[in-house]
C-alpha cells in the first residue's frame, strides 16, 4: 500500500504538475536514497569497485538523459509537485527496504503476489472515497485493452518479479544503483527498434552506464 498505492498515485500527481523531464531528475534520489537507508538499518555498505560503478552510472544517465521540452515551461504549480514527488520517491525507498529481510527469507512469487495484492486493495480503499470517485470516469471505448493487459503482464507483473528478485539476491544498495540504468535500457531499445537516433552523448552515457554495470557486478562490498 505505501509503495504502490501512495507512492505512485503521488508520482503520477507530480508528473502531471512537472512534467516528465523534471521528474527524471527528482526520480534520481532513490538510489541515494536506498543507500543511506541501507547503510543505516541493514547494515550495508559498497565496496571501493562498487562506489565507482555508481558514479559512472550516475553521470551516464546525466548525459543520457536530454532536457525535453517540459524543460522550457513553468509549472504553475512548481514547489508543491516537486514535494510531491520527492514524497513519492522516498516513500518507494522506504518500502523496499522495509521488505528487504522478509524478501531474502520468504518466496519471490509469494511477496510479488502479497505486494500487488496490497496495491489493488489500498486503491480499493481510495476509489471508495466520494473525492475520488470523478477520478475514476473514463470512456471504455477509447481504452486500448489488449495493449495495456499485455504493457501490465510484462512491465508490472514480470518486472516486479525481476525487480524484487533483485532485492532478494542482492544487496538493497546494489539493486537500486542498477535500477538507475533503466533510462539507458531505454535509449537504447529507441534506437533498435523505433531506429531514433543515437547521438555521441547519448554512446557515451550508454557506454559509461555499462561500465558502472560492470563494476557493480565484479565489485564485492567490504564485509
Amino acid at each position: 500500500m505505501l509503495g504502490i498505492t501512495v507512492a505512485d498515485t503521488l508520482y503520477f500527481r507530480a508528473l502531471n504538475e512537472l512534467g516528465a523531464g523534471r521528474m527524471g531528475v527528482i526520480g534520481n534520489l532513490y538510489s541515494p536514497l536506498v543507500l543511506l537507508m541501507g547503510f543505516l538499518f541493514l547494515d550495508e555498505s559498497l565496496g571501493a569497485a562498487q562506489w565507482l560503478g555508481f558514479f559512472l552510472v550516475g553521470l551516464g544517465v546525466l548525459l543520457v538523459g536530454r532536457p525535453p521540452r517540459e524543460w522550457r515551461t513553468h509549472p504553475r504549480h512548481a514547489l508543491r509537485g516537486v514535494l510531491t514527488g520527492m514524497l513519492a520517491i522516498a516513500l518507494m525507498a522506504v518500502a523496499i527496504v522495509m521488505v528487504k529481510r522478509t524478501l531474502e527469507t520468504q518466496p519471490l512469487l509469494w511477496i510479488t503476489l502479497l505486494r500487488l495484492a496490497g496495491a489493488v486493495a489500498g486503491l480499493a480503499l481510495l476509489a471508495a472515497l466520494p473525492a475520488m470517485r470523478a477520478s475514476f470516469k473514463f470512456d471504455a471505448q477509447a481504452v486500448p485493452w489488449p495493449r495495456l493487459l499485455v504493457a501490465a503482464l510484462f512491465g508490472q507483473g514480470l518486472s516486479m518479479v525481476m525487480w524484487l528478485g533483485g532485492y532478494k539476491y542482492t544487496s538493497a544498495s546494489v539493486a537500486a544503483i542498477l535500477n538507475e540504468s533503466a533510462s539507458v535500457f531505454l535509449v537504447v531499445l529507441a534506437a533498435l527498434w523505433l531506429r531514433e537516433p543515437l547521438g555521441r552523448r547519448a554512446y557515451a552515457g550508454v557506454m559509461l552506464t555499462f561500465t558502472g554495470i560492470v563494476c557493480m557486478l565484479l565489485g564485492r562490498a567490504p564485509p
